[in-house]
């Protein structure tokens, strides 16, 4: 007997965990080293890569981007702005607290998801737009996990 896991089977803990493990991060950071745990959000790995403030903001709107793209709705503006101020972060570092305030509002929002919130978009296309006009398109199999075929969109 084959078990199918669904979307939302998969990707809510998978992000939960990852934004659960992110909060725990910066907790120890404070915990550690209270003197200079603010510092860590100015802080990159590398010279090209955004800093960790930018990281966190990005990790907690992705969880949640996921959700409307996958159901086929538009993203919310509110949570753009997330987007937008991890892109400038560099500038604008904030604090831990609001690292873990933006990291509790992607939690809260995949909390009141429902179990099935994200199955129906296995079937659809999401193209993922990055800078300097890369894109990845991902597209469905032809298959639902009840192994039925499915027309794709261009298929009619």
């Amino acid at each position: 007997m084959e078990v199918f896991m669904s979307l939302t089977e998969l990707l809510v803990p998978t992000f939960k965990n990852m934004l659960r493990t992110l909060s725990g991060l910066l907790e120890k950071a404070e915990q550690q080293m209270p003197d200079r745990a603010e510092g860590l959000l100015a802080v990159r790995l590398t010279a090209d890569m955004y800093p960790l403030s930018s990281q966190l903001r990005f990790a907690a709107y992705q969880a949640q981007e996921a959700s409307f793209r996958l159901r086929g709705e538009s993203i919310p503006s509110s949570l753009v702005d997330v987007a937008t101020e991890g892109r400038h972060a560099g500038d604008v570092p904030g604090s831990l607290s609001q690292a873990r305030a933006r990291i509790g509002e992607a939690l809260s929002f995949l909390d009141g998801l429902s179990g099935d919130a994200l199955d129906a978009g296995a079937i659809l296309p999401i193209t993922l737009e990055l800078p300097r006009g890369i894109s990845f398109c991902q597209i469905a199999s032809k298959r639902d996990p009840l192994s039925r075929p499915i027309p794709t969109p261009w298929e009619g």
